[in-house]
């Protein structure tokens, strides 16, 4: 189960994402979220908001440019047609953005899995990187 493009858009208010990229980014952000855990996730509203969280923070790092580790977290960046281009801001304090992988995590999402009791001992121990 996940949640669905309606309930991104009026139950959670997400950032508005395209409707031919939103399930890409949802199987991504359930299959990030459940590397997170020690074990499966539970199909309830709970987890659906998880997911619709971390969806919401691949769209605002760049959509699907936020799962091969190329989100604007990591700079600045300007597109224009198929030509785009990237700035590193300052020290990189800025944007303290938790990422698995180079892939941007929801502090919203990890606060429901940990509250659940779902993540990983090693992630709880040593955060996320």
């Amino acid at each position: 189960m996940t949640p669905s493009y309606s309930f991104y858009c009026d139950v959670i208010g997400g950032k508005p994402v395209r409707q031919e990229e939103y399930e890409p980014l949802c199987l991504a952000a359930r299959d990030l979220l459940s590397s997170l855990c020690s074990r499966p996730l539970p199909e309830d509203e709970e987890i659906d908001r998880a997911v619709a969280y971390q969806i919401e923070m691949l769209a605002c790092q760049g959509g699907r440019d936020a799962l091969g580790g190329r989100g604007v977290s990591s700079g600045i960046t300007e597109t224009i047609g198929d030509y785009s281009i990237g700035y590193r801001v300052g020290n990189g304090e800025m944007n303290r953005v938790r990422t698995v992988g180079g892939v941007p995590v929801s502090g919203l999402a990890l606060a429901i899995l940990r509250r659940r009791g779902l993540m990983s001992r090693a992630v709880g121990r040593r955060g996320v990187c």
